[in-house]
């Protein structure tokens, strides 16, 4: 999955949380859950700059409203990821040949999904923030002026 995907469904599971230190470790955990769901991984160039980006909002929006269970989420959701900067730009055969250390990044992510796994990737995107949004407006972020 994308950053963003990540970063939604890890502010998610830590607001369901709530509690910051195992909303982090929430968000490590629905890494790993969101990338066993077959989806495509083919970010480059300014798409990847857009998702890196969308990414970011998520982190700043938990900021910004001061959910603290729902920003340690969003870094244990993109965490894992942080891993991949080196292939992203030397590429896998010169960043030591791919190999990877977060266990659900051993295997190719797109191998069975074919031309679905960005409508898959989209379909969780927008679940997650619309559950999101539903679980911030049942806390009271919502005014109702």
């Amino acid at each position: 999955m994308n950053g963003t995907t990540h970063a939604l469904v890890g502010a998610l599971v830590g607001t369901l949380v709530g509690r910051p230190g195992a909303a982090l470790l929430a968000g490590v955990a629905s890494h790993a859950v969101l990338d066993v769901i077959p989806h495509r991984d083919d970010l480059e160039g300014s798409t990847l700059i857009l998702d890196g980006c969308g990414a970011l909002a998520v982190l700043a929006c938990t900021l910004l409203l001061g959910r603290a269970g729902a920003t340690d989420g969003v870094l244990g959701g993109v965490l894992p990821d942080l891993e991949n900067i080196p292939d992203i730009i030397q590429g896998p055969q010169r960043a030591g040949n791919g190999q990877k250390v977060f266990p659900s990044h051993w295997w190719e992510h797109e191998s069975v999904t074919g031309r679905h796994g960005n409508r898959i990737q989209a379909c969780v995107a927008a679940a997650a923030a619309i559950g999101l949004a539903v679980v911030f407006l049942s806390n009271g972020t919502a005014r109702s002026d």
